[in-house]
């Protein structure tokens, strides 16, 4: 043990004195002469779900003994993790005009421009030449989005995608982009009328090119529960009142995380697995949200959930997708419920990025 922890001394103060230094986040090479990822020490897992042997890892430049890094094997965790920082990396470049968030309105306000990049509106031509906003979506590479499952109603070849979008009615040339889906793929164990697994990737039929108005968001990365009374924010174009017309402006709206167990004993829930929606209950791939005051409604489906930031351009980490709103558009006591992206990164990573596995 202690010749172990010599040497782990001695390669911390050997990578500490290398002139550049690598992040956590970003690609390394292992001693296998593997690719990998640098991440904490204490998150390099083997093959075996184990923690792996230090004494076998390559540290990655720049740790210290305050806080060691090295080069782990590449899991679907790490890939969502390095996309991450990337995104991050590429937010600070891109030169972003930033305020400080403020709070929100009772039910709701319009969102600043740019100030959710990762947000899709998912069209169709339903009836004749006029593209329809049917869900939201999140924009998580340049090539892919996620949403919900239950969004795709009918042949993937009508719809189409809006990227960087604000005001859908007045589409901006050179900043809005709209592209095919070419294949909109739902969960295999997404079976309806019951909402568990209710969520789908989304191919695009361009690579889309990143800028101040259109960024991916990162997927969960971290095993980090969201606590009850933790406020969340939600954004899209759906329903804001019963007039039956969505909202042509980008709106967020601010929602509180409420316990599973909480949530599954509220009596309104009854009524919903009574609709064959939640049959077993609200399980732990599901996220309540508290929607008294303001929340999802009718189009803001597959949009994301997310944790509020500090200022308006902080990279968002897509925590949740809406899976059921607030009935007809009103106030509730029914809690609204999401889909939990946690439990499907696994998922995710192995359509969405393949070859880096």
């Amino acid at each position: 043990m202690k010749l172990w922890s010599c040497r782990l001394v001695f390669l911390v103060l050997s990578a500490a004195r290398l002139s550049s230094s690598q992040q956590v986040g970003e690609a390394c090479i292992r001693r296998d002469r593997t690719q990998g990822t640098c991440r904490d020490i204490g998150d390099c897992v083997g093959d075996n779900g184990q923690i792996e042997n230090a004494g076998k890892l390559e540290l990655c430049k720049g740790s210290t003994l305050a806080k060691v890094i090295a080069c782990c094997r590449k899991t679907p965790e790490s890939i969502a993790s390095e996309k991450c920082e990337k995104w991050k990396r590429q937010a600070n470049e891109d030169g972003s005009q930033c305020r400080v968030n403020i709070p929100l309105a009772r039910g709701g306000t319009e969102a600043d421009v740019g100030e959710f990049p990762h947000m899709v509106s998912i069209l169709t031509f339903r009836d004749g030449d006029i593209p329809v906003h049917v869900c939201g979506g999140v924009l998580i590479s340049d090539r892919y989005v996620l949403s919900a499952a239950h969004c795709k109603q009918g042949d993937q070849d009508t719809y189409y995608v809006r990227v960087g979008g604000h005001r859908l009615n007045q589409r901006r040339s050179g900043i809005d982009i709209d592209s095919k889906v070419i294949d909109f793929i739902q969960h295999p164990e997404y079976k309806p009328p019951r909402r568990y697994n209710d969520i789908a990737l989304l191919k695009l039929a361009i690579t889309v090119e990143f800028s101040r108005y259109i960024r991916a968001a990162c997927l969960p990365h971290r095993d980090v529960r969201i606590r009850s009374g933790t406020k969340m924010i939600i954004a899209g174009w759906g329903l804001y009142d019963r007039s039956g017309q969505t909202s042509d402006v980008l709106r967020k709206a601010e929602v509180t995380v409420i316990d599973r167990i909480e949530c599954d004993k509220n009596p309104q829930i009854s009524d919903v697995r009574n609709s064959l929606e939640y049959p077993v209950g609200i399980t732990d791939s599901i996220i309540c949200a508290n929607e008294t005051k303001s929340g999802a409604c009718t189009g803001d489906s597959g949009g994301p959930l997310m944790v509020a930031t500090r200022t308006t351009c902080d990279v968002k980490e897509v925590v949740g997708l809406v899976s059921r709103g607030l009935p007809d558009c009103q106030q509730s006591d029914v809690p609204g419920t999401c889909t939990r992206v946690e439990y499907y990164v696994d998922w995710i990573v192995r359509l969405v990025w393949p070859d880096e596995l």
